[in-house]
């Protein structure tokens, strides 16, 4: 006879006069372990799911803003390196052009920082030097996006560890890769 009994959180099962105890204390948890994955077939007929990993996903994506954490360091963190990677995703972006500027043989007159956008004056005598240039400023995000990813992917396997800090960078360079294009379009238009 089987008698499932929970006072206070504590699950007791006895089974065949044999007192089982499965509360697991915080040490007995395995959070490193812990996985939930929301890259399974999208299935629209599952609405209810589909939009359960969207908001999962918003609430990672967006933890560290919450009212509740507005005096703790994870906040503070999350506003610096957001800061920074605002000014890594810009320089990867002109670095890259540079680059390939360089790699067809465009002289490149004028190279010039500021904070808050990087100006390259070269002298493109084809269109499709322009159209190369614009595509690789993109492009060098997404491979530089794409090069931590993987650092995340093998060193989680290799060492089985990976700090979450570092996962959160990964993200946030995600997001302003995405958003590269349109931020450099605006600050072109206004400059």
């Amino acid at each position: 006879m089987a008698v499932n009994n929970t006072e206070m959180g504590k699950v007791t099962s006895y089974s065949h006069e044999i007192l089982v105890n499965k509360t697991k204390t915080s040490d007995d948890i395995e959070y490193d372990k812990y996985m939930f994955s929301v890259g399974q077939k999208l299935d629209l007929r599952t609405r209810k799911l589909t939009f359960k990993k969207i908001r999962y996903i918003m609430d990672e994506v967006l933890e560290d803003f919450s009212i509740k954490k507005l005096k703790t360091i994870e906040l503070h963190l999350a506003v610096i390196y957001i800061f920074f990677l605002f000014f890594l995703r810009m320089w990867t972006h002109y670095v890259g052009q540079y680059f390939v500027l360089t790699i067809m043989g465009v002289p490149v007159t004028r190279f010039e920082t500021h904070w808050h956008k990087i100006y390259i004056k070269y002298a493109a005598w084809n269109f499709m030097q322009e159209l190369v240039t614009v595509g690789v400023g993109i492009l060098s995000n997404t491979l530089f996006f794409s090069f931590m990813a993987v650092i995340g992917f093998f060193s989680k396997k290799a060492l089985n560890c990976f700090p979450r800090m570092f996962y959160k960078v990964i993200c946030w360079y995600g997001v302003m890769t995405i958003f590269d294009p349109f931020v450099v379009l605006v600050i072109d238009c206004v400059c």
